[in-house]
């Protein structure tokens, strides 16, 4: 299985751990990195950034909720992931035990979305969310409910409170636009849109065997108080 990174630092030398492969970049800003790594007993691969000097770690991205990938039985699978450097939240409490493991508990939680020969997997942190309700992904395509919110695609919450859904790229019509939704389970209906803008990708030129995993939406606020426009 091949892991092939890209990533946007805020300084100038990254590795990534336990391995720590060096990143690599030509403009000072965009980093990247290919790594052939063997295919894990548990289907799961965790990760960090840090930025070394001279051997030393000089700095260290917030942690307290290690970087999870969920990987295919597949060992020609390769995963291009574009990433973001993780400071520190704001409002960091609600990433506390207190709330991902008491108040805003999910107790039972959903399996790792499928996965496809040719996959878009969606990542974003959302903590304020209780079990009954859900992340989803709502957009201009039918595997998104073509704009109607209801029938957006349900995240999976297995690191809660970070969210995640693979959909079917070889069905999807580039560019994609989209939005994250709220979604009641128990209701089976959406309840609120993010408020911001309609998220846009060109085509990404996903290849077969290849898995395009965007992880660059951080922290999204999105509340119970809202409301589905009409």
């Amino acid at each position: 299985m091949k892991k092939s990174e890209s990533w946007v630092p805020s300084r100038n030398l990254a590795t990534t751990s336990p391995t720590k492969p060096p990143l690599h970049t030509v403009d000072g800003i965009h980093w990247t990195a290919e790594v052939d790594i063997q295919i894990p007993g548990n289907g799961s691969v965790e990760y960090s950034y840090h930025i070394y000097r001279d051997g030393r770690t000089i700095r260290t991205e917030w942690n307290s909720l290690p970087r999870i990938l969920h990987v295919a039985d597949n060992p020609k699978k390769v995963y291009r992931i574009e990433d973001c450097w993780k400071n520190l939240p704001e409002q960091q409490y609600f990433y506390t035990s207190a709330f991902t493991e008491s108040l805003l508990a999910h107790r039972e939680r959903s399996a790792a979305p499928k996965s496809y020969k040719k996959g878009l997997l969606i990542k974003a942190y959302a903590p304020c969310i209780d079990s009954d309700h859900c992340l989803a992904l709502c957009g201009n395509q039918k595997a998104l409910g073509d704009w109607n919110p209801d029938k957006a695609a349900l995240m999976s919450d297995i690191d809660f409170p970070e969210w995640q859904v693979e959909v079917d790229a070889g069905k999807i019509s580039f560019p994609l636009e989209y939005k994250f939704v709220l979604y009641n389970k128990k209701e089976r209906r959406a309840v609120a849109w993010e408020n911001n803008p309609n998220r846009y990708m060109a085509d990404p030129q996903i290849a077969a065997n290849e898995t395009l995993v965007s992880a660059t939406v951080m922290y999204t606020s999105i509340f119970l108080h809202g409301k589905v426009p009409e």
